[in-house]
């Protein structure tokens, strides 16, 4: 039976390792985040938040729904954030011109979704 051997040259090596381990690359995809947060009231809505920026899904948040509570990571930019709560009896609530700033947060409160 033939043994064969992975031979890596040192430079290949040490790219691989820099791809796996390369907390600078996590630094500069960070920069150009911010953190939306806020509370959805009530919790019982089962609401999403929605960030748009030109007809286009930025990010969808899932509201805790034990306490109405989101909050993650969005690209930095400007955007309108619907929530959209899941169960029937409450109305959609929109906040225009949402600026995140990258390595800012940006607390939009309490947001009230009933009718």
């Amino acid at each position: 039976m033939i043994s064969r051997k992975l031979i890596i040259s040192i430079p290949v090596a040490a790219l691989m390792l820099a791809l796996l381990f390369n907390p600078a690359g996590e630094i500069q995809a960070q920069e150009n985040e911010g953190h939306l947060e806020g509370v959805v009231e009530p919790a019982e809505a089962n609401a999403v938040v929605w960030v748009i920026e030109d007809a286009e899904v930025a990010a969808r948040i899932d509201v805790n729904p034990e306490n109405g509570e989101f909050s993650q990571p969005v690209p930095a930019g400007t955007y309108q954030v619907y929530v959209e709560p899941q169960e029937e009896g409450y109305v959609i609530y929109e906040v225009p011109n949402v600026e995140i700033e990258s390595g800012e947060a940006t607390d939009l409160g309490t947001i009230d979704v009933e009718e």
